[in-house]
């Protein structure tokens, strides 16, 4: 559980969450939580996410809807000020396992993947906002937008 105002964590499931947790606290993450099963920290920017012991699950297929369109949760969006953004990125981009593809627009620092199979990535979005914390958001895709937006 994080207190506060509602808001967007990340957990992140680890074969080893002993040694991601120190990683992540080497990289400048802060403890701020510990739980039986899940440690609470927050990034470098501020933003919460949980650490936790991996579990054999499938990744949800897209939700298709009675008139044929589908839709699914295709990526958080981890927005960062500019005084935060490069070392908000750099932290990401070291604790987590995966691919990260750069962006070549200046808004975007580029997206994390999962090749482990999870459909749901990452993207780094630099604000226009000097400082303050680092949030997220989520981004949703359909394949039909007016569909998506009357269900």
């Amino acid at each position: 559980m994080i207190d506060g105002p509602p808001r967007i964590h990340l957990d992140l499931e680890s074969e080893e969450p002993d040694g991601t947790m120190g990683r992540a606290i080497d990289l400048g993450a802060q403890l701020i939580g510990h739980h039986d099963r899940w440690r609470t920290f927050q990034s470098p920017g501020g933003l919460p996410f949980c650490i936790l012991q991996a579990q054999e699950h499938q990744p949800p297929e897209p939700v298709t809807w009675p008139d044929g369109h589908r839709a699914r949760m295709v990526q958080v969006c981890i927005d960062a000020p500019r005084a935060a953004h490069d070392r908000e990125v750099a932290f990401w981009r070291v604790l987590l396992a995966g691919r990260f593809v750069g962006s070549s627009a200046r808004e975007f620092a580029g997206k994390w993947h999962d090749d482990a199979g999870s459909p749901l990535q990452l993207l780094f979005q630099r604000l226009d906002e000097p400082d303050g914390p680092v949030r997220a958001h989520l981004d949703h895709g359909t394949d039909d937008v007016p569909g998506e937006a009357t269900c």
